[in-house]
């Protein structure tokens, strides 16, 4: 009698095929190519012969590298930026950023130097942006800036006084409040320092940050004794953290004008204290917000952009400033 696996056809008796082993993955093996259905998508590697972009193509990129925004708020910060981690928040900052980002709102932590500041703060190793209260609480202290209102301070603010904070912001973003008298006479430039970010940020927005220390209170004295001639703003430094852009390092920021510019050395320094000076001295009822007609008067050459437009028109004001420079020609 026939056993059953006899009585199959032959091909079932075929002994089935064995696909190839799985690769091994000691070191003797580790290059092995795996079977088409083990293998696993990867990343695309950079491309080995891209080359850095020369300081001519970096230089045509800035326009519109700047986000767009209709308000700028600084979280006043009593430790440098220097001794911030690369990412650095506090729940007030977080809760601020959230609800202002539908605004077209950014939301910064900024230091001032001061008499008061400690040399030897920069060796912090956990920076501290707010005081507390004796009840525990996240107190800071800020400033905002916006095309129609221009600077405001917000020297108190916690996350139970959030909700009111937020109602004046929105009032100052939405052009409900005039221009705010403090605007007119004080001017912020402020320096992207933040190494642990960036090495570029912290190397050569340091040296930038340093020689405007230096420089500004040199040339305000100058100034004063001219008194009369040339009106005399109150220029004060700061250092800001990330404001994106590392490859345009340093990164300056002067507001309330709300202009950005990039690829600044300490050696433009004197240039750019004196066309800010230049700027503010022909500007009836002194410091304001710059809007889209206003022309290109600060270091034309480094301009990423200013607060209040959008991409396209950064990019539109360059190109029209470009196309006069070269009518002139």
């Amino acid at each position: 009698m026939l056993t059953f696996r006899q009585s199959l056809p032959l091909l079932t008796r075929l002994p089935l095929p064995r696909y190839p082993p799985r690769p091994l993955t000691s070191p003797k093996h580790i290059h092995s190519t795996p079977h088409p259905h083990l293998a696993r998508p990867t990343r695309p590697k950079p491309k080995v012969d891209a080359q850095p972009e020369t300081p001519e193509e970096l230089q045509r990129s800035l326009p519109g590298s700047v986000q767009a925004h209709r308000c700028l708020v600084l979280i006043d910060s009593p430790a440098p930026i220097s001794t911030f981690p690369a990412r650095h928040s506090t729940q007030i900052q977080r809760e601020l950023q959230l609800r202002l980002t539908k605004l077209g709102g950014i939301v910064n932590f900024a230091h001032y130097h001061s008499p008061s500041s400690s040399s030897s703060s920069s060796s912090s190793p956990s920076p501290s942006t707010s005081s507390s209260s004796s009840k525990g609480e996240e107190v800071v202290s800020a400033i905002a800036y916006t095309p129609q209102g221009g600077r405001l301070t917000l020297p108190h603010i916690t996350l139970p006084t959030l909700s009111s904070t937020l109602s004046t912001l929105e009032a100052h973003i939405s052009g409900s409040s005039l221009l705010q008298p403090e605007t007119q006479n004080h001017i912020d430039i402020l320096v992207c320092t933040h190494g642990a970010r960036d090495c570029r940020c912290g190397d050569t927005g340091g040296k930038v940050y340093d020689a405007l220390r230096e420089a500004v209170p040199k040339v305000q004295a100058e100034l004063n004794l001219g008194k009369g001639v040339v009106r005399v703003p109150k220029i004060r430094v700061g250092e800001v953290a990330h404001v994106g852009g590392h490859k345009y390092a340093a990164n300056v920021l002067i507001y309330p004008y709300g202009e950005w510019l990039g690829l600044i050395t300490p050696s433009h320094v004197p240039e750019l204290l004196s066309s800010i000076i230049k700027l503010h001295s022909k500007t009836p009822g002194g410091v304001k917000p710059l809007g889209r007609d206003d022309p290109l008067d600060i270091m034309p050459e480094h301009w990423r952009g200013r607060m209040g437009l959008g991409k396209d028109e950064m990019v539109e004001m360059m190109e029209e400033y470009r196309r006069a420079k070269i009518a002139l020609h």
